[in-house]
C-alpha cells in the first residue's frame, strides 16, 4: 500500500514539474509576443550557447529560443540576434546551488562572486542574467550586433514577463566585461 503512495507522489511531482516548465515556456513566448513586431523567433536547431558551467550543473530542463531582428538597423546595416536561454532546476535550494557552483566557472572561465565588483575579460557578448527561485535565465547578443537602447527595451519587456519579487540580477558589459549586479542581492 505504501508503495502505491510513493509511485502517486513521484507521478504528481513529475506532473508539477512539467507544468512548471510549460509556465516557463509560455512565458518566454510572451516575450517573444511583446517584440514580434521587430523580431522573429527561432527555437529549433539552435547551437548551444557557451555560458560557461552552467550545464554541468545539470538542470531539470533548458529551453533556448532566439530572436532575430526583422528590419537591418540603418546605422549598422545588421539583422541583431537576442539568444534567450532559460535553465530550469526541480527546486529554489538546487538553483540556488547550481548558481554558486557557475559562479566559479562563469561565463569565459571567470569567477564572479554575488554583490561584488568583478570583470569578465573579452565577454564577446552583452548578457542580463536574471535568478528566480527555480530558474536561470541568460539573455545576451553578441557585441558586435549589441545596441544599447534596443537592448535597454528587450531588458524592460523582459523583467515585465520575469521578474519576481525575489529575482536578482546581473549585467556584462560588452565594451568593458564589467559585471553589474542589480535587483535584489543573494
Amino acid at each position: 500500500m505504501e508503495i502505491k503512495w510513493v509511485f502517486l507522489f513521484l507521478y504528481l511531482f513529475g506532473l508539477l514539474a512539467n507544468a512548471q516548465i510549460e509556465e516557463l515556456k509560455q512565458m518566454a513566448n510572451a516575450f517573444y509576443q511583446a517584440n514580434a513586431e521587430k523580431y522573429e523567433r527561432k527555437l529549433y536547431n539552435l547551437a548551444s550557447r557557451d555560458h560557461g558551467k552552467i550545464q554541468e550543473t545539470a538542470p531539470a530542463s533548458t529551453f533556448e529560443m532566439l530572436l532575430t531582428r526583422k528590419d537591418k538597423n540603418p546605422e549598422t546595416g545588421k539583422k541583431s540576434r537576442i539568444y534567450l536561454t532559460i535553465y530550469y532546476y526541480s527546486d529554489p535550494d538546487e538553483c540556488r546551488l547550481a548558481a554558486e557552483i557557475w559562479f566559479k566557472k562563469f561565463i569565459r572561465n571567470s569567477s564572479v562572486k554575488p554583490n561584488r565588483k568583478a570583470k569578465i575579460n573579452d565577454p564577446e557578448g552583452q548578457y542580463y542574467i536574471l535568478f528566480n527561485q527555480e530558474y536561470i535565465l541568460v539573455l545576451d547578443t553578441p557585441c558586435y550586433e549589441w545596441e544599447k537602447e534596443e537592448w535597454n527595451n528587450l531588458k524592460k519587456s523582459l523583467l515585465k514577463i520575469f521578474e519576481e519579487p525575489q529575482s536578482k540580477a546581473l549585467d556584462i558589459d560588452c565594451s568593458t566585461g564589467i559585471v553589474t549586479w542589480s535587483l535584489n542581492s543573494f
